[in-house]
């Protein structure tokens, strides 16, 4: 009976997971990678992907439906790893790779180039790029300098006219490893991560702030004795209080992505696959969404949950059990764009906000009439042995142990006639939980 409720509930995530409408960009047979996602001023999405062209552009409605055709802005099939952001002024800023090389271009919203930028460099990675105050432009490459290379903040005017260069680190060797990532905040400090080896196993993460007179401010995080840790970071820019995420790999060779928040770290996606490929993007909501790959080819979506501490967040949605690449995550006032890879083709899939939100529901109301009582334990009992729908299992998990089955039942007849514990929250009021695993396939209270 226990794997009957388990396969309703998966059936039941699934159902809805499909409801949720997704498009395909590319075009069919085109061999597609590394999307990136960003969003206009009225919510419009602006998504960049690698074509066998090279790199083409596409807008979406902020509902995320396709309103425009394909543009082809860089017609070279070595351009790959792209990042992308809208500014005020409607235009789009990327920036890629070519070998060893990176470039930077600022495109119209009609598809138009309106300037290119070639930067010398020894890109290992890709470039990343934020966009502060008077759509200043912020990028953090590895860059050649005579015969060292160094990991440096490219910084271009609205135009891109104007550019200056702040060097992050000193030289980087072949010991150290840097895998970077930028935001940064409405008053112009942007923000980066990156990782430095010290010692032959160990790894300092660094947190990098640097303000509009490119004054720099270092500070390191914490140090790992394992190689494959790949930072990301996201802020909220309405409350530049740092969120800051990291990847890293444990000593089998799966992975785990964590939270800093800006406090302790904690796990918040165990997984036994692998996380690889994460991004997160933060709204105005203050609330940190993270889309990301795994080792076996999945894309999960989750989101933090608010008003929660530390690092609690909703079951993880499958996206895609066919992943190549790495996707991306934005967020406008409508929801969550997902962009990913379904069988070597770009995908597009928006959820709508309120698909989000934990569940509202009363602790051992099973039958939602807003009391614990008798007729909730007669309820359970039909639930586990006669198939009657129950509707919020989250809620008939009257003893909170994240299964059905008997024990709910007697849990809430020694609570009623026995003199037994209440249940754990939320009761006696309506309310939410980060531990509601089970679900709730509807509201069991306002």
């Amino acid at each position: 009976m226990r794997n009957f409720l388990l396969a309703f509930v998966h059936c039941l995530f699934f159902s809805q997971l499909l409801s949720q409408e997704s498009y395909t960009l590319s075009p069919q047979g085109s061999s597609s990678e590394t999307p990136a996602v960003s969003v206009f001023p009225d919510g419009r999405f602006a998504v960049v992907w690698k074509q066998d062209t090279g790199l083409v552009l596409r807008l979406l409605s902020p509902d995320g439906l396709p309103e425009s055709g394909t543009f082809v802005i860089r017609a070279n099939n070595s351009a790959r790893n792209p990042d992308v952001v809208v500014g005020s002024d409607n235009n789009i800023r990327i920036v890629w790779k070519e070998g060893s090389n990176t470039f930077f271009s600022i495109v119209s919203e009609q598809a138009e180039v309106l300037f290119v930028s070639f930067v010398p460099s020894q890109a290992s990675f890709a470039p990343r790029i934020s966009l502060g105050p008077n759509n200043l432009s912020h990028i953090v490459v590895e860059r050649q300098e005579f015969v060292q290379t160094r990991l440096s903040l490219l910084s271009y005017s609205a135009d891109g006219s104007v550019f200056t260069n702040t060097r992050l680190t000193s030289r980087i060797t072949n010991e150290n490893r840097i895998e970077p990532d930028i935001v940064t905040d409405h008053a112009g400090v942007s923000a980066i991560v990156c990782h430095l080896s010290v010692q032959t196993s160990f790894y300092d993460f660094f947190l990098i702030l640097v303000d509009q007179d490119s004054s720099i401010s270092p500070r390191r995080l914490f140090s790992v004795n394992i190689r494959d840790s790949n930072p990301l970071i996201a802020i909220n820019p309405d409350n530049p209080e740092t969120i800051f995420l990291y990847q890293i790999s444990v000593n089998d060779g799966q992975s785990t992505l964590c939270g800093l928040s800006p406090g302790p770290e904690s796990r918040i996606i165990p997984s036994s696959t692998g996380v690889r490929s994460a991004r997160a993007a933060v709204g105005s909501d203050g609330v940190c969404r993270i889309i990301w790959n795994t080792n076996d080819g999945r894309t999960f979506l989750a989101t933090q949950m608010p008003a929660l501490t530390n690092w609690v967040i909703s079951t993880p949605r499958l996206l895609s059990d066919s992943a190549n690449g790495s996707p991306d995550i934005a967020v406008n006032q409508n929801g969550v764009q997902a962009i990913f890879s379904v069988d070597g083709q770009i995908t597009a899939q928006h959820f709508p906000e309120s698909s989000f939100q934990l569940p509202h529901f009363i602790r051992g109301d099973s039958n939602g009439d807003t009391f614990v009582d008798i007729s909730d334990c007669i309820h359970i009992l039909l639930g586990l042995f006669e198939s009657v729908p129950l509707p919020c299992m989250s809620a008939s998990d009257a003893n909170a142990n994240h299964s059905l089955e008997l024990s709910d039942a007697v849990f809430i007849l020694n609570h009623v006639f026995g003199g037994g514990p209440s249940p754990d929250g939320p009761f006696p009021n309506c309310g939410s939980s980060s531990n509601s695993v089970l679900g709730c396939g509807q509201k069991s209270c306002p």
